[in-house]
């Protein structure tokens, strides 16, 4: 019991995070992952030489790539949550499945449309299917434990 009161706690925690970064102004949202970017360069630089023209286009792509690295890895969660959310409920492994992606793919579109009300924010396809993206990888992950663990049982 308790097992599903913390899964369900993580699902609605991390779908509110999402939302809340979704719901943050598109200068305030680029703001935060600039900041990051920035970090990393900053690394980056102690090892190897960047100029300044080589630097911007560094920081841009840095800058896209934890953007949409963020969305994949977000959902990647969200979809092994709620997979060990629907297993709890001693649902099979292809109905857990199911539930995750299709409560991911639901989210994610629902969040894009969100985004059409939020100032300088657009709601993307392309970023629906990279949540998409992330939450079959984490049910790849989720598919890949309970595999092992059903064949580490077998063999006891």
């Amino acid at each position: 019991m308790i097992k599903k009161i913390i899964l369900w706690i993580a699902v609605i925690a991390l779908s509110l995070t999402i939302f809340d970064f979704s719901a943050k102004p598109a200068a305030e949202s680029a703001g935060i992952s600039s900041q990051i970017a920035e970090k990393v360069i900053e690394f980056a630089e102690k090892v190897v030489k960047i100029d300044d023209y080589q630097r911007e286009g560094v920081l841009y792509t840095m800058h896209l790539l934890i953007r949409k690295g963020a969305h994949f890895l977000e959902f990647a969660l969200l979809s092994i949550l709620v997979f060990f959310l629907a297993k709890s409920y001693k649902l099979s492994k292809k109905i857990s499945i199911i539930i995750a992606l299709g409560y991911c793919l639901a989210f994610a579109a629902s969040d894009e449309f969100h985004q059409l009300f939020v100032s300088g924010r657009s709601g993307q396809i392309s970023d629906v299917l990279l949540d998409f993206c992330g939450a079959l990888f984490g049910a790849l992950i989720c598919y890949l434990i309970v595999k092992i663990g059903e064949k580490k049982k077998n063999k006891a």
